[in-house]
């Protein structure tokens, strides 16, 4: 039986895929527009989290449409499963990892992920991946935020700044987004697409939850960067700013697109 604290990260972390497949729902179409979908093609969602991407192309394309989610998260795949199954939509989920995905070689017409990348340290090796398990012909399209590109408006600018620079270096490959573009034009890819597109919101306690940002205040207060005073100021300020609605932050996602080189 899990624990209490498990059992809340596993809640916070479904609530917080539903608010990103909310919030960043324009930038979401035009991932799926880049696949290029047809009926009867197989796609492949590798980092699929709670599924409701795969769920929304399989409502959109009906039963031909072949659809496959890979999860490194259990607790995410069972979530997803449920999902799936309460929305009447056919998917096959796995338990994997993106370096090594559960399929054979040349099976997938349509491979993409979403918001993976920059929790890898070996993007290449993930691309790689991708390719293997696509057709010849197939798409591979892998869409990214850049933590480089948050920014928040806060009256404590100098803070800020120095806040979100330590979470972007934190992040194990927090520049993601905007190096997917060079990744693919350095892989076998052909016919590499890029495009760019900066969500903005203007929800303080929605940004503080999407970005993680108090979790983001705390490292940096534990690392012995700025005082547990100015932490404490700086969530204040940025309250003060939300209570007279003039807050403002917004970041960058990249997706790319390549397609696997004809037999």
């Amino acid at each position: 039986m899990p624990d209490q604290q498990s059992t809340a990260y596993q809640a916070d972390k479904v609530d917080y895929l539903t608010q990103i497949t909310r919030l960043f729902g324009g930038y979401k179409r035009r991932a799926i527009e880049f696949m290029n979908l047809q009926p009867g093609v197989s796609i492949l969602d590798a980092g699929c989290g709670t599924g409701d991407d795969l769920i929304a192309i399989g409502k959109q394309l009906g039963p031909a449409v072949q659809l496959t989610g890979v999860e490194l998260l259990p607790e995410l795949v069972t979530e997803a499963r449920k999902r799936a199954e309460a929305a009447g939509v056919p998917v096959t989920f796995h338990e994997g990892d993106l370096y090594q995905l559960p399929l054979e070689t040349d099976t997938i017409d349509r491979a993409r992920t979403d918001r993976v990348f920059q929790h890898l340290e070996q993007p290449a090796e993930a691309l790689a991946e991708l390719i293997r398990v696509t057709k010849p012909g197939g798409w591979v399209v892998v869409a990214e935020v850049d933590w480089g590109t948050l920014v928040l408006d806060h009256p404590m600018v100098e803070l800020t700044d120095k806040i979100a620079a330590f979470y972007r270096d934190r992040q194990p490959n927090g520049r993601a987004g905007r190096g997917l573009y060079r990744l693919f034009k350095k892989s076998p890819l052909t016919q590499v697409e890029v495009y760019a597109d900066a969500v903005c919101i203007t929800d303080w306690t929605i940004a503080r939850f999407i970005w993680g940002i108090d979790a983001m205040l705390n490292k940096v207060t534990s690392a012995g960067l700025i005082s547990p005073e100015d932490s404490a100021q700086w969530l204040q300020r940025g309250q003060e700013s939300a209570s007279a609605g003039t807050f403002c932050g917004s970041m960058t996602g990249f997706i790319v697109r390549g397609q696997v080189a004809k037999a």
